[in-house]
């Protein structure tokens, strides 16, 4: 037996390892197997200690068993992945239950004998661990980005994430003993919500992920909590608790970090467990809380014991020792009182955190002992006397008292004056001298009663003022807490108590529920808050119903509310379907239960609730699982290449995607199995050779099962899976390799002109109005002769980036993103906000306000005034520079109004103002920026020339009508009003530079504008583009005053200099000339250019498909398998990953990579090869065949090395 992960010392409890599916285990129980072959396998014993004799080599028992589906999987991907070279190893039994039940009685004999080694009476009691099952466990996880109403804008979504965001970090603080003995309320207040939002804007999370992962102990406390909130990032569950893990663990790391770092990692064990809680998130649980109440100690005052008692009242105020916090009090509340039941150890296996909740207890026994005494003095001050109110106080001053004549110690209190008033005519015949009490009630629980006190944790946030309202909340076991407020009006907490869930444990009820079929022994019980609707009570019924439910969608169950006694339920089946009426059927899912369950609880021996599952659900179900042959065919191979896929009818289409991809291994490791596109057919085998398959209807859907879409045996003599790769067309045997592997040469300038003549002749004169209507524009863009790649109606692949065609777009970029705003600038933006929003009856209006806004800051964009026209069609607004039109923008009054698509018609704008310039100006871009604003919204877009009109956006459509306190999306709007008023003058002076120097610019606009990068000497070093790599940012040129010099030019937007550096000084990647940033953010790479001499792997196995599986090329392929896997060690050693290792990019040298050897075994026993790299591997081994019946002795012909495939560049 062996800890995970491997490695770990006695003294570590390994926490860090705690998967939570088998994809996530598979890695460290693959390391630990392949550790255990190496290590433990055939010897006296494990590093536990458990020895036995080691069998004879030929029956050790090296085939791996699992009773879990998903770990054997998984583990054998795993084993694959890291190239475990026995295939038997690959695959990876599901043990039956014969063999399960032997497993667990060797392990329960093991593990008796470890506690036989613990040196107290503890052991003893501890019951062996479960067994980790991820087939039939799916927990339910809360979504962090589901915070409100679906409805909520996106500045209301992150006010609420950083409301959760300091509940949980408020609650994690432990309580110090004097805000216990004080009665220091605490609550969260509108400030403190902006004042983190505020910082979230200060420290985004790459600044906070950057010091975290630097080793700031605080950063890592507030990343992680960022990650589990969502807060200013995409929520992460799993990263969340590796960095807050980090925090709890840290040496560096304060004691009281780690006690609120533990306190909320509690938590993290028991998200969406509600229904399927197992022993490990338990145990685990409660050490996390036992750390935090160790740590609490630690962060005590040394003055006096941490766990003593102060006499009541003496050195309160003074009093700084801590007390477990309120989210550790929750869980012990909550979860650990009750497994404590089923895991009675768990009270000595944590005992710090057990006595802490004893303390906390009676410090808070002592306050409510306090205030008890001084209610009984004076029952009236701290009780509203109106009948029916409930309303209560911690102190007397925060209740008005009656003004009149009645003696003092009978007078009865108010919360309100609307109290006092309902009160009146039950006061009135006593307010004078001498009179009794006219209160009805004056006995209330005390909010610390001792009842109560143990078992509601206190919130926590930063101190108010003494003073609260308090309203009691009685539960059915007799129990009282209270809501308190310091800041709410009596009113508004007595309507919040009426209509919200205030607690998991209060106002909830049991409902048993039966499916419709079942018998009554499959009867189960929900427990569900009455404040919940019906809607969120089917989630909880098919959460109850995992895995039988796992498929359906739980909106689509139907419910019927009934009383139908349990016992005698068998016996009268048919009086179920009676009950079922459209009365009782639970329609409306936005209807509260409190208002179905009105009369109390429900009687727990009735069945309440129906539920009747959709058909198809069940049936898919209960389908069977036997395995299913699949025969699937690539599109364009041979009819020779046909495979088997074995797969079981449970699975989905995604995971048979997966399965493709293993099974064609390097020949698909440069497509994600997601973009495989997969039909399902019935085509004849022996037909393959005379006629392709043909693909009819939609493509099969990832979720889809198998045992939906072949409920009965497919044939053998069929293909039964036609497999399109991503890039491929119609079917072809000819189909050859993807877009990227093409080389496409730079063409001339001249060329350029003529191809932008032939554009504007062939793409007819149009009226952007007409032209601009979505039917129209999407007719002529299916033209490929007039198609403007524009991302519309798919994105383009070809067309490069405007940030790479002209700088002035990469500068709006980063300006729009990072620059810091002018006070003009911002002033500009609050202007252009006021009159954006402003609803106008025509769009007339809109524009004039819009015009008159720019005018007052010298930007003169109404046509009107300067009387420009692009041709016959008028713009909504523009800015010229001499001939040349920079900017056009293009308005909508409303979001519905008018016929054309607003990008559509600037688009065609540009398109009728660039017609005579585009072939006369052949060595500009023609850049232009497009302002398209519709309703409250505003987009920009960028436009220019290529060999035809090239459009893409540059920003989201802005909305201006947001929030006053949105500061996100304000300074969005502001960076990029800022950006447009700096592209201004840049464009203007790009114009006059281009016009004063035009027949001396030496542009190809075809590629992109960088054409010189700083040598490691500081000298401009100027180089041509030959050729571009179609489909992608590639380019292959050569230096200016070097022709010799070969270059490939790439440009990307993440590199990594220092990888690059660290393979290439170790001949694995070419010289490295440069890595330059670019304004938008793109980086340029100039590295030596290789392809003469160096031949991609693709390439190569194209044309000697061969190679791929022939035997006589394995120990080649073994080589080269070598050479990758030493060089991509040594690299990750070294700390780098590389991001796209394919069969493109790994470069064999291109004579020897063709080269064709087969073994040849000399009189001695020696074996080496003959080996041709002109001869074809036919008659090579036709050959070869001949002088061995000859009896020829192959050393005259030479030897040659043995591993003659040298891999020099990846």
């Amino acid at each position: 037996m062996e800890r995970l992960p491997v490695g770990l010392s006695p003294e570590e409890s390994g926490l860090e390892f705690f998967p939570e599916s088998a994809r996530e285990a598979a890695r460290v129980v693959g390391k630990a197997l392949v550790w255990c072959f190496v290590n433990v396998f055939g010897r006296e014993q494990g590093i536990m200690g458990a020895g036995r004799s080691a069998p004879p080599k030929q029956v050790r028992p090296w085939k791996l068993t699992t009773s879990d589906s998903d770990l054997a999987e998984e583990v054998g991907r795993e084993f694959r992945r890291i190239g475990v070279v026995p295939e038997e190893l690959h695959t990876i039994a599901v043990s039956g239950n014969s063999t399960n039940a032997l497993m667990d009685l060797a392990f329960a004999d093991l593990f008796a004998q470890l506690k036989l080694k613990s040196p107290s009476l503890v052991g003893t009691t501890i019951a062996p661990p479960t067994y980790i099952g991820f087939s039939t466990f799916k927990p339910v996880l809360p979504d962090p980005d589901v915070v409100g109403s679906p409805d909520d804008t996106p500045a209301l979504r992150q006010f609420n994430r950083a409301m959760r965001y300091l509940e949980k970090s408020w609650n994690a603080q432990p309580l110090r003993v004097a805000e216990v003995e004080t009665k220091v309320v605490r609550q969260m207040r509108t400030e403190d919500v902006l004042g983190m939002l505020r910082r979230v804007e200060r420290r985004p999370w790459g600044l906070i992920r950057e010091d975290a992962d630097g080793g700031d102990v605080d950063a890592a406390f507030e990343y992680g909590l960022r990650l589990l909130t969502g807060l200013g990032c995409v929520s992460n569950r799993t990263l969340a608790r590796v960095y807050l893990i980090k925090a709890a663990t840290s040496p560096a790391s304060p004691p009281l970090l780690k006690a609120r770092a533990h306190s909320i990692l509690v938590d993290w064990y028991l998200n969406g467990r509600q229904h399927d809680f197992r022993p490990r998130n338990f145990f685990v649980s409660a050490h996390h809380a036992n750390e935090a109440a160790k740590y609490c100690n630690l962060s005590s005052s040394s003055s006096s014991s941490p766990l003593s008692l102060s006499p009541p009242g003496v050195g309160a105020e003074a009093d700084d020792r801590l007390l477990i916090s309120p989210a550790v009090l929750g869980y012990m509340a909550r979860v650990f009182e009750r497994q404590a039941v089923a895991h009675p150890e768990a009270r000595v296996l944590y005992k710090e955190v057990v006595d802490a909740v004893k303390v906390r207890d009676r410090h808070y026994e002592m306050r409510a002992l306090r205030m008890e005494r001084k209610r009984l003095r004076q029952p009236n001050r701290y009780r509203c006397a109106a009948v029916g109110c409930g309303i209560q106080s911690d102190t007397g001053k925060m209740l008005l008292q009656c003004a009149g004549k009645c003696d003092p110690d009978k007078k009865p209190s108010y919360c309100s004056k609307a109290c006092q008033k309902s009160d009146w005519s039950n006061h009135k015949p006593f307010c004078a001298p001498g009179l009794p009490c006219s209160v009805i009630d004056p006995s209330s629980s005390s909010p610390g009663s001792s009842s109560s006190s143990s078992s509601l944790p206190r919130a926590s946030g930063p101190a108010s003022k003494e003073g609260c309202y308090q309203i009691p909340v009685r539960h059915r076991d007799g129990s009282t807490h209270f809501i308190s407020s310091s800041s709410m009006k009596p009113e508004l907490l007595r309507e919040q108590y009426s209509s919200s869930p205030f607690s998991s444990f209060a106002m909830s009820i049991s409902l048993n529920c039966l499916v419709l079929g079942d018998s009554p022994e499959l009867l189960f019980d929900v427990t569900i808050p009455k404040s919940e609707k019906v809607a969120v009570l089917k989630e909880y019924i098919k959460r109850k119903n995992t895995p039988r439910l796992d498929n359906v969608h739980a909106p689509h169950l139907e419910m019927w509310q009934v009383s139908l006694p349990v016992d005698g339920l068998d016996a009268r089946p048919e009086h179920i379907s009676t009950m079922l009426t459209d009365d009782r059927k639970l329609r409306l899912p936005n209807k509260r239960l409190s208002t179905i369950f009105k009369d109390g609880d429900p009687d727990d021996d009735f069945v309440h609730i129906i539920v009747k599952v959709p058909e198809a659900a069940v049936a898919s179900v209960s389908g069977p699982s036997q395995l299913l042959r699949l025969n699937c065919f690539i599109s364009g191979d041979r009819d020779d290449q046909i495979f088997c896929i074995e797969i079981p009818k449970d699975k989905t289409v995604d995971i048979l995607k997966e399965r493709i991809k293993e099974k064609w291994g390097p020949r698909l490791s440069h497509v994600n199995s997601p973009d495989l596109s997969l039909w399902q057919i019935s085509f004849p085998i022996v037909d393959l050779p005379s006629q392709d398959p043909t693909t009819r209807g939609p493509k099969m859907r990832p979720e889809r099962k198998l045992a939906d879409l072949f409920s009965t045996e497919p044939d053998e003599g069929h293909i039964h899976i036609f497999v399109r790769l991503p890039g491929q067309g119609a079917p072809s045997r000819h189909s050859g390799p993807p877009p990227s592997a093409f080389k496409r040469t730079i063409i001339s300038v001249d060329k350029v002109g003529a191809d932008r003549k032939t554009f504007c002749e062939t793409r007819p004169s149009d009226a952007p109005s007409n032209g601009g209507k979505p039917r129209t524009f999407a007719s002529a863009q299916e033209d490929p002769d007039q198609h403007i790649p524009c991302n519309r109606p798919t994105a383009s692949r070809d067309a490069l980036p405007l940030s790479l065609l002209h700088p002035i777009f990469g500068q709006f970029e980063d300006d729009a993103d990072h620059c810091v705003p002018t006070k003009e600038e911002i002033g500009l933006a609050l202007e252009f906000k006021e009159v954006m929003t402003a609803i106008y009856d025509k769009e007339h209006g809109r524009r004039v306000a819009l015009h008159n806004v720019f005018l007052a800051d010298n930007i003169r964009l109404d046509p009107s005034i300067i009387t420009r026209k692009v041709g016959q069609y008028t713009t909504d607004g523009d800015l010229v520079s001499g001939r040349f039109r920079f900017l056009i923008a293009e308005l909508k009054n409303e979001v519905v109004s008018g016929s054309a698509e607003p990008y559509f018609q600037a688009i065609l704008y540009f398109l009728e103002t660039t017609r005579k310039l585009a072939a006369e100006c052949v060595n500009s871009n023609l850049p232009c920026i497009f302002v398209l604003v519709f309703g409250p919204y505003v987009a920009f877009a960028g436009a220019t020339w290529t060999d035809r009109p090239t459009v893409q956006m540059l920003s989201p459509a802005i909305p201006c009508h947001y929030h006053v306190t949105d500061a996100k999306m304000e300074n969005m709007l502001v960076r990029h009003i800022a950006a447009l008023r700096r592209a201004i003058p840049a464009l203007d002076q790009y114009y006059r530079e281009y016009e004063a120097n035009k027949l001396s610019i030496k542009r190809n606009p075809i590629h992109p504008y960088p054409t010189s990068f700083k040598s490691e000497d500081g000298s401009d070093k100027h180089f041509r583009y030959d050729s571009h790599m179609k489909g992608r940012n590639l380019f292959f040129g050569h230096l200016e005053d070097d022709g010799e010099t070969r270059i490939c030019i790439k440009f990307v937007r993440h590199y990594c200099k220092e990888g690059h550096e660290f393979l290439a000084a170790r001949g694995c990647a070419p010289t490295l000339h440069t890595v330059e940033r670019l304004p938008g953010g793109m980086f340029m790479v100039v590295m030596a250019d290789v392809s003469e001499n160096y031949e991609s792997l693709f390439s190569f196995l194209k044309s000697n498909a061969e190679y791929q599986l022939a035997e006589e090329h394995l120990e080649a392929r073994n080589a080269l398998s070598d050479k990758v896997r030493a060089c991509l060690a040594e690299f990750h050693q070294a700390g780098f990953v590389h991001g796209d290792l394919r069969d493109t990019n790994v470069m064999p040298p291109s004579k020897e990579g063709s080269r064709y050897q087969f073994p040849v075994k000399h009189r001695d026993g020696s074996t080496h090869f003959i080996s041709s790299s002109s001869m074809k591997s036919q008659f090579l081994r036709e050959m070869k065949e001949h002088l061995d019946q000859k009896g020829v002795d192959w050393s005259s012909f030479g030897r040659t090395d043995h591993e003659v495939l040298c891999w020099d560049y990846l």
